[in-house]
């Protein structure tokens, strides 16, 4: 039986949070969830709702984003991964991860990657695909380790 995902609107965090966390206690509901978030195009449309609630300084509905997205992180799927990762996705993913309901001021996390990581060519790329390969491991491995609470 799929999961069935809550229509993907703001006024529907709370839900949305509840069927994820609800999920994660079960290997086959992880994997029916994984699914409907990738078969619904449902990353896309939390990000689109992140911009919103970021614009609206929104503290309450950002957190709940920040539990959706740990949620999505704990169902452990490179295909997840992958889209999350992406150019196109990476630094809005971050944003959401500032929004520790545990931490008093948003983490800064996009800040980092962009002004204060410095990648440093000890010999030269000129494959431009293993290039930004690099820079999203690196970005990967910002995120699992050191500075984003996800267990």
């Amino acid at each position: 039986m799929p999961i069935d995902l809550p229509p993907c609107e703001l006024t529907r965090l709370f839900e949305i949070r509840e069927v994820m966390e609800g999920a994660m206690n079960s290997p086959i509901r992880r994997e029916r969830l994984a699914v409907a978030l990738q078969t619904e195009n449902y990353i896309p449309q939390l990000i689109e709702i992140f911009h919103i609630c970021e614009d609206l300084e929104n503290t309450e509905d950002l957190h709940m984003l920040f539990d959706i997205f740990k949620s999505i992180f704990m169902l452990n799927k490179n295909s997840l991964f992958e889209l999350m990762f992406t150019e196109d996705l990476i630094f809005e993913v971050l944003g959401i991860l500032e929004y520790d309901p545990q931490l008093a001021e948003p983490a800064g996390h996009r800040q980092f990657i962009r002004d204060r990581a410095q990648f440093k060519e000890c010999i030269p790329f000129t494959n431009p695909t293993l290039l930004d390969k690099i820079h999203q491991t690196y970005r990967v491995q910002y995120i699992q380790g050191r500075n984003c609470r996800l267990r």
